[in-house]
């Protein structure tokens, strides 16, 4: 019995992870298909794959989907920066959703602004790193 609630508390629990300058939201972090998020002076989004039915909005308005954030490539995604504010929501159109990495980094951040990669698959991350310090968004 005692193994089954300690079950139950992990399968539901969120898996948000909050830094002093950064989060990252998964699946689980969604309630009601949205989640907020604080970008009080300003941050960069990235995300580990396409999905126009994941988006951001604020204030009720629609600001980029996913194919927007990652941009050309999957492996090292664009992001995209939002301007300060604290009414932003990541929103989901469709049920279920499939598994995501969705990383916010203030402009604040020491590292803000340094490399971002996303593996795709299992197929690892295979680059020529020309800087000190990178993120790897992995689920």
């Amino acid at each position: 019995m005692l193994i089954s609630i300690l079950a139950a508390i992990f399968v539901f629990a969120e898996s948000r992870v909050t830094f002093p300058y950064s989060e990252v939201l998964q699946v689980n972090d969604l309630v009601n298909l949205q989640a907020s998020f604080n970008c009080g002076s300003g941050c960069k989004v990235y995300v580990d794959r396409p999905d126009d039915a994941l988006y951001i909005s604020s204030n009720g308005n629609f600001v980029a989907n996913f194919n927007e954030i990652v941009g050309n490539t999957t492996w090292s995604p664009d992001g995209i920066v939002l301007p300060a504010g604290k009414s932003y929501k990541l929103q989901s159109r469709t049920s279920p959703v499939a598994d995501f990495v969705f990383y916010v980094v203030g402009s604040g951040a020491p590292y803000y602004g340094t490399p971002v990669y996303a593996p795709q698959q299992n197929k690892g991350v295979a680059a020529n790193f020309q800087s000190r310090y990178f993120t790897v968004l992995s689920r």
